[in-house]
């Protein structure tokens, strides 16, 4: 027989019995690998538990036992071949878990973060300043802007701390539905551009975020406008408000 040629034996015409001792250095490689990683990621849990306090053995056994079998499935998974390779898998899908791990604890802080990038980028939807509270920043042209949701119609407001209502131009009038021949224009108000009517109008729902009012008079403007006015009819009905800084924060009581 030459040397390196695979032997077969006579007796049973398989291989011969000294073909099996090459497998042996490999099967005990593995059985290493295999009690390494037991111990490293064993190691580890009881490291994370001493730091968190999660787990007991006398209240959460059944967990316990979860973890170990979870412990050896990956540990057999790792000593099973390609350990390098299989390593390097493991510890990306762990980077990934802990990535989202990270943003679901944290989604509440995100979400406060985008809303003020949004309200910087978008003055007129704010941002949630506290509880009950609202942040505007001042918009390019040096005024307050505000949307809200009027009987859950979006309306883009300028904020007029000088006029005494809620006025609407007709063109979003139109958008509630409402029909200007039925209107009855039974209020004269004094503008910029001389005396104008409007006509009394009442609000179902008003909403401005989280803020929600019901029952909201307001009036209907006769002649067309550019933007329809937030005046003291809605800042009457919040708490308190302030404008400092270029914010308006607006404040209103729990219902």
């Amino acid at each position: 027989m030459a040397d390196g040629e695979a032997g077969s034996c006579p007796l049973c015409n398989g291989p011969s019995p000294q073909d099996t001792t090459d497998s042996t250095p490999a099967a005990v490689s593995s059985m290493v690998v295999f009690g390494i990683s037991m111990a490293v990621l064993s190691g580890i849990m009881v490291w994370l538990n001493s730091i968190f306090d999660v787990l007991s053995f006398k209240t959460d056994p059944g967990q316990i036992l979860y973890a170990l079998i979870f412990v050896g499935f990956v540990s057999v998974y790792i000593a099973s071949g390609r350990t390098a390779a299989k390593l390097k898998g493991l510890l990306a899908w762990a980077g990934i878990f802990l990535m989202a791990m990270l943003v679901y604890t944290y989604r509440h802080d995100l979400a406060a973060v985008k809303n003020r990038m949004l309200g910087a980028l978008i003055p007129e939807f704010g941002t949630e300043a506290a509880e009950r509270a609202l942040q505007f920043h001042v918009g390019a042209d040096g005024h307050f802007h505000i949307r809200a949701r009027v009987n859950d119609v979006p309306i883009r407001f300028l904020v007029d701390t000088g006029a005494s209502h809620i006025v609407l131009t007709p063109r979003d009038a139109k958008s509630l539905g409402l029909d200007r021949e039925r209107l009855v224009f039974d209020k004269i108000y004094a503008t910029a551009n001389g005396m104008v009517r409007g006509a009394s109008i009442q609000v179902d729902d008003f909403r401005i975020g989280d803020l929600h009012l019901k029952d909201v008079n307001a009036s209907v403007n006769e002649a067309p406008m550019h933007e329809s006015l937030l005046g003291m009819t809605f800042f009457n009905r919040l708490e308190r408000f302030t404008v400092e800084g270029g914010m308006l924060t607006i404040h209103w009581a729990a219902p």
